[in-house]
C-alpha cells in the first residue's frame, strides 16, 4: 500500500509542477504582450484601461504560478535528496 501511496504522491507532485510551469510561462507571454500592447497603443482610455486589467490579471498568474511551482519543486527536490540519503547508507 505505501508503494502506491508514493506513487500517487509522485504523479501529484511532479503534475501540479508541469500545470504551474505551464501557467507561469503562458502568464509571462501574455504579460509581456500586454505590456507592448500598451506601450505601442494609441487608442482610447477604455483600451487602456482594458490592457492595464489585462496585465495585472497576468502579473497575478505569474504570482501565483512561480511560487506555487518553487514549493512543489523544493518538496520534490527535498524527497530525492532524503532517498539518495538513504539508499547510500544502505
Amino acid at each position: 500500500m505505501r508503494n502506491k501511496t508514493e506513487t500517487l504522491r509522485i504523479f501529484y507532485l511532479y503534475g501540479v509542477g508541469i500545470v504551474t510551469l505551464v501557467m507561469l510561462v503562458f502568464g509571462i507571454i501574455a504579460f509581456m504582450s500586454g505590456v507592448l500592447n500598451l506601450v505601442f497603443l494609441r487608442g482610447e482610455v477604455s483600451e487602456w484601461a482594458y490592457s492595464i486589467r489585462g496585465i495585472v490579471r497576468n502579473a497575478s498568474l505569474i504570482v501565483v504560478g512561480g511560487l506555487m511551482f518553487l514549493y512543489h519543486w523544493k518538496i520534490i527536490s527535498r524527497e530525492r535528496h532524503d532517498k539518495k540519503g538513504v539508499k547510500s547508507d544502505e
